[in-house]
C-alpha cells in the first residue's frame, strides 16, 4: 500500500515536512530503492491570495450579481474549464482551482494570468506594476491592506485606494 509522505528539500536531501510523514518514513524499510511521485506543495498563503483578490474585486464590480457566477466569469475569461454543447447551445463548465486538482506550478501560471487579466481587463486604468504593487499590499492570512503604514479593513475597496 502505497505511503503519502511531505518532504522537505535540503542540501542533505529530503527530509519528512511533518511529524506524520517522519512516522511514515520511519516505516520505510532501510536501504532499499524507493519509488516516489514528487509534486510541490500549493501554496496555501498564495491560494487565500487569490480567493481575497477575487472577493475584493467582486465586491467593487456591478456587472455580475453573485460572487459565484463572478468567479466562474474570471474563470471563463482565463480559459480555465470546457466548453460544452448541449441541444445546440455553448456552456460553458469551469474548471477547480482546488488544491487536489491542481498542482503549484499551473496554479502560479494561472495566477500570473490572473495578473494580467486584471491589469488589463478589470482595472485597466492601474498600470501592471501599480497593480502588482497593489496585490502584494494584501495580506492572504489577515485580509489586512496596508498603504504607508495605514490598515484598511478587507470590506474597503480596493479600486477605491489612493494608489
Amino acid at each position: 500500500m502505497p505511503i503519502k509522505l511531505s518532504l522537505r528539500k535540503t542540501i542533505g536531501g529530503f527530509i519528512p515536512a511533518n511529524e506524520i510523514s517522519e512516522t511514515a518514513m520511519a516505516d520505510l524499510p532501510m536501504g532499499k530503492d524507493i519509488k516516489a511521485l514528487c509534486t510541490v506543495e500549493r501554496s496555501r498563503p498564495q491560494n487565500n491570495w487569490f480567493h481575497l483578490v477575487l472577493h475584493e474585486l467582486f465586491k467593487n464590480q456591478d456587472t455580475w450579481p453573485t460572487e459565484k457566477l463572478f468567479k466562474r466569469k474570471i474563470k471563463e475569461a482565463l480559459g480555465l474549464g470546457d466548453w460544452h454543447e448541449v441541444k445546440g447551445k455553448m456552456y460553458f463548465e469551469p474548471a477547480s482551482v482546488a488544491f487536489h486538482k491542481m498542482e503549484q506550478p499551473e496554479f502560479n501560471q494561472f495566477i500570473d494570468r490572473f495578473e494580467k487579466l486584471v491589469c488589463e481587463r478589470i482595472i485597466p486604468h492601474f498600470s501592471p506594476k501599480d497593480t502588482r504593487a497593489m496585490f502584494q499590499l494584501l495580506d492572504a492570512n489577515t485580509g489586512v491592506i496596508v498603504d504607508n503604514g495605514i490598515e484598511y479593513e478587507r470590506k474597503q475597496s480596493l479600486t477605491k485606494q489612493p494608489y
